[in-house]
């Protein structure tokens, strides 16, 4: 999914919902390349990892609900100046640091936007094989009740509704509900924004009713 927004390096949170099987190494998103804002499943001795330059990067513990073909809920912060400020909350808890490398001084600037299911346009490194839904774009560090409200027990919440936190929600930059409402090939980024995304490589059968 080629979203037309999130091209330029920044602080970031990335929160949505994705659902696998695979227990093998692939990407979930990415900005251009395999060290460019990227961040994968199972990438090394099956743990999550968020890759943006080549000693730039931070591993966190395996975790079974990577691939154990349920719904889970994933927030992904990216600290542009500091890997060790970067973390990782599935299911609205805060996961282990597992390993980080920082003698590289700062992350790779992006070169494409946003894509989703893959680190770039040409679907390179390893597509994910699964169901991904309700992914948002935040240009802030989320706090950790922030994320557990948009889990919400277990339960996508819509980022638009007055139950959200205002607050929060000044800093949605995109959010794709991943087929409500969408029609082939386009996919509607439903904030205030207007950075719609094309599904690429795929085709209609490719949205689902299959959600969380």
């Amino acid at each position: 999914l080629q979203t037309s927004g999130d091209n330029t390096l920044a602080d970031a949170t990335y929160v949505f919902w994705a659902k696998t099987s695979v227990s093998t190494s692939q990407n979930v998103f990415g900005h251009g390349g395999e060290r460019i804002g990227a961040f994968y499943f199972n990438f090394f001795q099956n743990r999550p990892f968020l890759y943006l330059n080549t000693s730039f990067w931070r591993y966190w513990d395996d975790t079974s609900k990577q691939d154990d073909g349920q719904w889970h809920h994933w927030a992904v912060y990216v600290d542009a100046d500091d890997i060790t400020n970067c973390k990782l909350y599935c299911d609205g808890v805060l996961q282990n640091v597992n390993q980080t490398k920082s003698t590289d001084t700062n992350a790779n600037s992006y070169t494409q936007n946003l894509t989703i299911g893959a680190r770039d346009t040409s679907a390179g490194g390893i597509p994910f094989t699964g169901n991904i839904d309700e992914f948002a774009w935040f240009n802030t560090e989320l706090a950790s009740y922030t994320i557990r409200d948009i889990y919400n027990n277990g339960k996508p919440n819509d980022l638009n509704s007055n139950q959200f936190l205002s607050a929060s929600k000044e800093n949605l930059q995109a959010y794709w509900r991943m087929g409500d409402n969408d029609t082939f090939p386009t996919i509607k980024d439903n904030s205030r924004n207007s950075y719609d995304a094309t599904m690429t490589n795929m085709d209609a059968s490719d949205i689902e009713e299959d959600t969380p």
